[in-house]
C-alpha cells in the first residue's frame, strides 16, 4: 500500500481522537457529556454495528477462525511474557497485573475496526470477518484481566463476584451471537430494522474515536514512565511481530493476516484503567499505558499496512 492510501485509512481515526482530546480540553465536551456519548457508544451504537455488519456480511467462519487463532496465540503468549517482565520493568507485585493487563488488553471495536474499515473499501467479508474474530477475543480479555489483576491483590476475590454476571450481559458478545445466528440461519434481517440498524451503526465509530480522545485528558504518567513504556512497547510491538510470525505459520491470506495484525497493534483499551481502578490496580500505569500506546500504535498501523 502507497503512502496516501495509508494516511486516509489511519487519518480519520487519529483525527477524530485528536478532536476528541481537543473538544475535551476546551470544555467543550464535559465530563458527563463525555460519559454519556460513551454508553451511548457501548450500549447501542457498536451492538447495533456488529450485527448488521455479521448478519448482512459474506458469512465465513474459518476465515473468521484464523483471525482469531493468530491473535489469540499472540495475545496470550505476550501476556505471559508481561506476567514474568513486569519486575524488570519497574512494576512491583501491587501493579504486575495492572502492566500485564496494559500489555495485551486492545481496543479492538473503538480503534482496529474504523482502521479495519477505512483501509478495505468495498469489502465487508474483512469487517465481517473481523468482528466474528474479536468477540471471543474480548471474551478472553475480560476474563483473563480480571485474574491477573486479582492475582496481584493482596485480599483477592473482590472483583469475582461480578465478572461472570458482566459476561453475560456484554452487548458486543450478546451482538456477535445473534448476528451470527442470523448468518447461520440465512435468514437475513427485514429491510426496515436492517435500516434502522445501519442508521445506528454509523454513528458508533465516530463517536467511539471521540470518547477515546475526550478519556486520554487528564491521564497522567507521572512516575511510572518505565513500566508504561514497558507495556505500551509489548502492546503495540511485540504483539503484531508474534501474529505476524503465526499468521505466518498458518498461512493466512494477506487481507486476512492485515485484519491480525491491525487487531494486535492497537492501544491499551479504556476499559483497562476502569478495571484497574475498581480492582485496586495502579491507577496511573493504566492511564499512562493508555495514553503512551495510543501514541506508538499510529507509526505500528501504519507500517502494518504498508507491508502487509
Amino acid at each position: 500500500m502507497s503512502l496516501w492510501p495509508i494516511f486516509d485509512s489511519l487519518a480519520p481515526v487519529f483525527l477524530l481522537i485528536a478532536l476528541g482530546a481537543a473538544l475535551r480540553r476546551s470544555g467543550f465536551l464535559s465530563l458527563t457529556t463525555l460519559t454519556g456519548l460513551n454508553r451511548l457508544t457501548y450500549w447501542i451504537g457498536l451492538p447495533c454495528l456488529t450485527v448488521h455488519d455479521i448478519a448482512t456480511g459474506p458469512f465465513q467462519p474459518l476465515a473468521a477462525a484464523g483471525l482469531f487463532t493468530t491473535v489469540l496465540v499472540a495475545t496470550v503468549i505476550g501476556g505471559v511474557l508481561a506476567w514474568y517482565c513486569a519486575g524488570a520493568c519497574g512494576a512491583g507485585r501491587a501493579a504486575r497485573g495492572t502492566f500485564v493487563q496494559a500489555a495485551f488488553r486492545g481496543n479492538l471495536y473503538f480503534i482496529s475496526l474504523p482502521v479495519i474499515v477505512y483501509a478495505s473499501p468495498g469489502h465487508p467479508e474483512v469487517r465481517s470477518a473481523a468482528l466474528i474474530a474479536s468477540a471471543p477475543v474480548i471474551l478472553l480479555y475480560s476474563i483473563a484481566a480480571v485474574l491477573v489483576l486479582e492475582a496481584s491483590r493482596s485480599t483477592p476475590g473482590a472483583g469475582r463476584a461480578g465478572l461472570w454476571r458482566s459476561l453475560a450481559t456484554n452487548p458486543q458478545l450478546l451482538a456477535c451471537v445473534i448476528g451470527l445466528a442470523l448468518a447461520a440461519s440465512g435468514a437475513g434481517l427485514p429491510p426496515s430494522l436492517e435500516r434502522s440498524l445501519d442508521a445506528l451503526g454509523r454513528m458508533a465509530l465516530p463517536l467511539a474515536l471521540l470518547g477515546i480522545g475526550g478519556s486520554l485528558i487528564g491521564a497522567h504518567i507521572g512516575s511510572r514512565l518505565r513500566p508504561v513504556f514497558g507495556a505500551a512497547l509489548i502492546k503495540t510491538a511485540l504483539l503484531p511481530l508474534l501474529g505476524f510470525g503465526f499468521g505466518w505459520l498458518l498461512g493466512l491470506a494477506p487481507e486476512q493476516l492485515r485484519s491480525a495484525l491491525i487487531l494486535l497493534s492497537t492501544p491499551t483499551a479504556s476499559a483497562s484503567y476502569v478495571l484497574a481502578r475498581q480492582l485496586g490496580g495502579d491507577e496511573a500505569l493504566a492511564s499512562g499505558s493508555i495514553v503512551l500506546s495510543t501514541l506508538l500504535s499510529a507509526p505500528v498501523l501504519a507500517l502494518v499496512l504498508a507491508l502487509v
